[in-house]
């Protein structure tokens, strides 16, 4: 069974959001390392140790910034925000820009998928998505069915 959508791209704040969100949840440890060397180094009032990480953890922060909203201006990342429909199958997700000109994403390249109410995006990468959202099917059954794809499909991904 196939599911097409619309035509649709996606927005490239919304882009932004779910990758950062992604990086952030992914490297939390990162994080973790950080406050912790801050939080030693305010106990032991180490003023250099707090200024140097302080900045070094606003640093971690930009360089995701600065990736992500770079990614949106390299021509091999246009597929991603080229205006393209999908089709949804059991054996893989089509990326089409015309019916003839297409890429094909097998489902074990999917890493996560996040469901919402309105929307839902699937990982490829730490910055590469699939953004679905809901607007896109032509109707609430064939929303229902790529749902149903997605699990059946998705035995070894981690689904939120």
């Amino acid at each position: 069974m196939e599911i097409r959508t619309k035509k649709y791209s996606i927005p490239t704040g919304i882009y932004f959001r779910e990758c950062y969100k992604n990086i952030i949840f992914t490297q939390w440890w990162v994080i973790f390392i950080f406050n912790t060397i801050l939080g030693y180094s305010i106990y032991a009032k180490m003023k250099w140790l707090i200024i140097t990480i302080s900045i070094l953890e606003v640093l971690y922060f930009l360089f995701w910034a600065i990736n992500l909203i770079g990614i949106q201006y390299l021509p091999q990342s246009e597929i991603i925000f080229a205006k393209v429909f999908y089709i949804f199958s059991d054996e893989c997700i089509k990326i089409c820009v015309t019916d003839n000109n297409m890429a094909i994403i097998n489902w074990d390249q999917v890493k996560k998928v996040k469901f919402r109410s309105s929307y839902t995006v699937l990982f490829l990468a730490t910055a590469h998505i699939i953004y679905v959202p809901v607007s896109a099917f032509r109707s609430k059954l064939e929303s229902d069915i790529f749902i149903n794809i997605l699990k059946s499909s998705l035995k070894n991904c981690k689904v939120k």
